[in-house]
C-alpha cells in the first residue's frame, strides 16, 4: 500500500529553512541601514538648529550679564575681563562662559569673543576698556571727544559649529566690520555671513553666527550740578561754584555736599539723567560783579539764570580795576572791578524783561557818584514799568519807585565821589530802602493784583531807559549789581554789604 502527502502541502529540508531565514534579516538590515541613511541629515540639522537656538539665547543672557555687572560695580570690562565678571554676574563657571562647547574646554575654535566698537574711548589716557568710573566723572566741557556717543557700543560674537572658529580675538574690531556685524540679521534664504571675507569658511554660514550686542549708552547719564561739591563712589571731592555737567555710569553713587558749610545733603544712585541745584533759594537771578573774564563788552552774570542774563555794556562803558576792595571793605579782593558810566549814554542791558509778575523782589548795588546836583532820574537798576531804583530829579534823594506798589524816597546823606551800598527790596506788603545794610526808609503798599507789574522793557543798570522810556544815564561808578526774586532779610541785606551773597 502506497501512502500519499497530503494536497496543497510539500516538505523543506532544514537547510532551506536557515537559507530562508538569513534572506529575510538581510533584507530587513538593508531596509534598516537605508532608513538610517535618509534620516541622518535630517537629524544633524535639528541638531544644529537647536544648538544654534541655544547659543542664541545663552548670548543674549551674557550681554545682560554684562551690562548689569556694569550697573552694579560702575565698570565697564574690558577684553581680558570680561568673561570673569559676566561669569560672577550669571552664577557660570568661566568656561562655561567663554566656550559654547564647555565639554571640550581646551578647544580654541569654539571661544565666545567680546568686540569693541573702536571709536569708543571713553578714558583719558586713550585706552578703550574697561573703564571704571572716576569720581570726576566725564566732563562735557573739558573732553567732549569722550562723551559717550553713537560708538558706546560693543558685542559678543560666537560660532555654533565646531572647528568654524570667530576669526577676531576679545577686543578691537575694525569699525567697519563692527556696524556689519552690529546691524547684521540671519537671513535663511541666502545664510550669508559678514564674516566670509575675512575667512571663507563663514560662506553662507550665517546659521552659525550668534551675535549679543551691548549698547554701552544707556549705561552712561548725564547729571547736572549747581552750586555743590559731589564725589563719586566715594572718591575725591568736586567742587561745581557755578553750574556743570558730567556723564556717570548707571549705579554710581553719588555724595552732594553744600557748597557753603560742607554738610552732606543728598545720597544719590544714578539712575537716569538728573540735575542737582544746593544753591540757596535767595540767590540772586543776576549779579553783575563787572570782573571780566568773559568776551570784551559783556558783564557776566554769575547769579542763578546764568549766561542766558549776561549783561552788554553799551557806549564804551568799561571796568575799572582796584576799586571797592579790602581792608577798607570787607570781603572784595584785592583786584575787585567796577564799573565806570559817563553819564551821557553809557549803561548795561539784560536785553531781555527779567522782574515781571514778582511778587517779591530785592535790587542791590553799590554806587559811586560823581555828583549828586538836580537834573533827570539817575538810574541805579530796574526795569521800566516795573520797579526801578536810583536818584530823584533833586540830585541827593534815593527813590523807588513801582508800578503797582507806589513811590518810596529817602535822602541819600553822603556826599558825591565816595562808595556806599543801597538796596530797595518789597515784600508784598511794604517796600523798604537801606544804605550801608541800615533800614532808612519803609513805605509803600501791597501790589496791586500781588505782584509789582509786567513790561516789556528790559532790566538795566546805569540808565538807557529805567524810569523813563530812554535816559536817566547814572555818572560815576556803580558794582555789584544783583537782583533777587525775594525780599531779603535785613540780615541778609547786610552780609551783602561785605560781599555774603546768599
Amino acid at each position: 500500500m502506497k501512502a500519499h502527502l497530503p494536497v496543497g502541502r510539500f516538505s523543506k529540508t532544514p537547510s532551506g529553512d536557515a537559507g530562508f531565514s538569513l534572506v529575510w534579516v538581510l533584507m530587513l538590515l538593508a531596509a534598516m541601514a537605508a532608513l538610517a541613511t535618509a534620516l541622518a541629515p535630517n537629524l544633524l540639522k535639528k541638531e544644529g538648529r537647536d544648538r544654534a537656538v541655544e547659543e542664541d539665547d545663552r548670548i543674549q543672557k551674557l550681554a545682560r550679564g554684562f551690562e548689569s555687572y556694569s550697573r552694579r560695580n560702575a565698570v565697564l570690562p574690558g577684553a581680558n575681563t570680561w568673561a570673569q565678571a559676566v561669569a560672577d554676574t550669571v552664577g557660570s563657571d568661566l568656561v562655561s562662559v567663554t566656550q559654547v562647547f564647555p565639554q571640550f574646554a581646551t578647544e580654541t575654535t569654539s571661544r565666545r569673543v567680546l568686540l569693541i566698537d573702536p571709536r569708543f574711548q571713553p578714558n583719558t589716557s586713550g585706552t578703550i576698556l574697561p573703564f571704571s568710573q572716576t569720581s570726576g566723572g566725564i566732563d562735557p566741557v573739558a573732553t567732549p571727544a569722550l562723551v559717550p556717543n553713537i560708538y558706546a557700543r560693543a558685542l559678543l560674537a560666537s560660532s555654533s559649529k565646531r572647528g568654524l572658529t570667530i576669526p577676531y580675538a576679545s577686543g578691537l574690531a575694525p569699525a567697519a566690520m563692527f556696524d556689519q556685524l552690529w546691524d547684521w540679521a540671519y537671513d535663511p534664504s541666502t545664510a550669508s555671513c559678514p564674516l566670509s571675507p575675512v575667512n571663507a569658511n563663514w560662506t553662507r554660514q550665517g546659521q552659525n553666527l550668534h551675535i549679543g550686542r551691548i549698547d554701552l549708552r544707556g549705561l552712561f547719564h548725564l547729571i547736572s550740578f549747581r552750586k555743590l561739591t559731589f564725589s563719586a563712589n566715594r572718591g575725591a571731592a568736586v567742587m561745581i561754584v557755578g553750574t556743570g555737567q558730567r556723564y556717570f555710569l548707571k549705579g554710581t553713587t553719588l555724595d552732594l555736599y553744600a557748597l557753603t558749610n560742607g554738610m552732606r545733603v543728598l545720597r544719590h544712585v544714578v539712575e537716569e539723567d538728573a540735575s542737582f541745584d544746593l544753591a540757596s533759594p535767595y540767590e540772586p537771578l543776576v549779579w553783575w560783579g563787572f570782573e571780566n573774564g568773559g568776551p570784551p563788552g559783556v558783564a557776566i552774570n554769575s547769579g542763578k539764570l546764568g549766561s542766558a542774563a549776561d549783561g552788554q555794556l553799551t557806549n564804551g562803558c568799561s571796568a575799572l580795576v582796584g576799586t571797592l576792595k579790602t581792608p577798607t571793605y570787607p570781603g572784595y579782593s584785592t583786584n575787585n572791578a567796577s564799573l565806570t558810566l559817563d553819564g551821557a549814554d553809557d549803561y548795561v542791558d539784560a536785553h531781555q524783561p527779567l522782574m515781571n509778575s514778582f511778587t517779591q523782589f530785592t535790587l542791590s548795588c553799590w554806587i559811586n557818584p560823581a555828583t549828586l546836583t538836580a537834573g533827570p532820574h539817575r538810574a541805579f537798576c530796574g526795569q521800566y514799568g516795573v520797579v526801578q531804583a536810583g536818584f530823584t530829579a533833586a540830585g541827593g534823594t534815593l527813590e523807588l519807585h513801582t508800578a503797582s506798589a507806589g513811590t518810596l524816597t529817602a535822602a541819600y546823606a553822603h556826599p558825591a565821589s565816595e562808595w556806599h551800598h543801597v538796596a530797595f527790596s518789597g515784600d508784598g506788603l511794604k517796600l523798604r530802602i537801606y544804605v550801608d545794610g541800615v533800614l532808612v526808609a519803609t513805605g509803600g503798599s501791597a501790589p496791586t493784583g500781588g505782584y509789582y507789574g509786567s513790561s516789556a522793557s528790559a532790566f538795566r543798570a546805569g540808565g538807557g531807559g529805567i524810569f523813563d522810556v530812554t535816559g536817566n544815564f547814572f555818572q560815576g561808578a556803580i558794582d555789584e549789581v544783583c537782583l533777587f526774586d525775594k525780599a531779603l532779610s535785613p540780615s541778609r541785606i547786610m552780609g551783602l554789604v561785605t560781599n555774603q551773597l546768599p
